[in-house]
This record gives structure tokens, sequence and C-alpha cells, in this order.
């Protein structure tokens, strides 16, 4: 049951001021205990001739995709 008029809807389905400013100090404290992320030593790897190639093609083509069907029954149902 949803209520479109938020003053006769009950009290537990309201979001309080109240409730709202308490979980701030959770919220804080989370934030000061919680452990520092570390992506590490990231290299960038070259990518072989064959993808380098593919996408290259892939992004130079400006025509749209022509999806291919093996029969009329999935034709009609893609469209």
């Amino acid at each position: 049951m949803a209520f479109a008029d938020p003053v006769n809807a009950p009290a537990s389905r309201l979001i309080s001021r109240r409730k709202c400013l308490q979980s701030l100090p959770v919220l804080g404290s989370s934030l000061l205990i919680s452990e520092r992320a570390s992506a590490g030593a990231q290299v960038e790897e070259p990518l072989i001739d064959s993808v380098r190639t593919a996408l290259s093609s892939a992004i130079a083509n400006q025509a749209p995709p022509i999806p291919e069907f093996k029969d009329t029954e999935r034709r009609l149902a893609y469209l």
C-alpha cells in the first residue's frame, strides 16, 4: 500500500530528521575505522596485435550492426 500523501503515511514509514541525525555518528565512526585500500603496482600491458586490429576496425566502422537470424521465428522474437 503506497501513501502518496506523507501526512497520512504511518510514522514507521517516514524518515525523520531525528533518525537521520542519530545515524551520523555511526557513519562517521565507520569512516574512521575503515582501512585504506591500496590497488598495488598497476602496469599497463600492451595489447596483442590481433586485439588492437579488431578494436581499430570496430571504431572505424560507423555502420550499425545488422543482426543475423537462423529462422523467421527467431527474427520475430527479436522484434
